[in-house]
């Protein structure tokens, strides 16, 4: 029989963390759910949002997929970058993978992004991808450190689990979508089968701490 949605991971409810809630949902807009059991688009006209309304938006689409939820590798540039995403509910990719992420995020009712830091050999968590990525404005995304010419535009999410896994706990995994890459050479953006974001997310879960506004990458010595 197929789990319930709560027993799947990646497809639970976020935590809260004090001070900023599960989602940072001040960005977040409710809607009404249809008899189906899907919330849909409104379509009573609305006033014209601002630039900054527009950038933090949550669009809540209908998914056109039948697979539940598509996973993402994140590799991040620094351990300072995934702290402050943690924080602020907050995130920016490369500009190549914008589109891809986009499509994602109105083709199927989750994506889950799983994050690895460059250089720790470790997977340190995994978060809930909670809005479109709107056009920069700006030369340059100054939320995130690194070469800040590279990033996008900031997006929101929701952290749902912090957990260090090996990267040898994963040698046995190999990524179709990747020409059956092990997942340790996965690059930034990298989309994994469900199977296998299921898989890495349980790994997770066994490492699993509290999330908390204090916690700091990297978490663990190891990393």
């Amino acid at each position: 029989p197929e789990p319930a949605p709560s027993e799947v991971p990646g497809l639970g409810g976020g935590f809260e963390v004090p001070g900023l809630g599960p989602d940072t949902s001040g960005y977040a807009e409710v809607r009404e759910a249809s008899p189906d059991g899907r919330r849909e688009r409104e379509s009573s006209p609305k006033p014209q949002p601002t630039a900054e309304e527009l950038a933090l938006s949550t669009t809540i689409p209908a998914p056109h997929s039948k697979q539940r939820t598509k996973y993402f590798i994140i590799k991040s540039y620094s351990a300072e970058n995934v702290t402050t995403s943690l924080r602020r509910g907050i995130w920016a990719t490369q500009k190549q993978n914008e589109q891809i992420f986009n499509d994602a995020f109105l083709d199927t009712p989750r994506v889950v992004m799983i994050f690895s830091i460059n250089g720790s050999r470790h997977f340190q968590g995994y978060a809930r991808m909670t809005s479109l990525i709107q056009p920069r404005r700006m030369d340059r995304n100054t939320d995130f450190g690194g070469d800040v010419t590279k990033w996008g535009s900031s997006f929101t999410l929701s952290w749902e689990r912090v957990g260090s896994v090996q990267f040898n706990e994963t040698d046995h995994i190999r990524n179709p979508l990747a020409e059956g890459l092990p997942l340790t050479r996965a690059r930034d953006g990298q989309e994994v089968t469900e199977k296998i974001g299921e898989e890495l997310c349980r790994l997770v879960d066994l490492h699993s701490i509290p999330i908390s506004p204090d916690i700091e990458f990297p978490v663990t010595e190891a990393e």
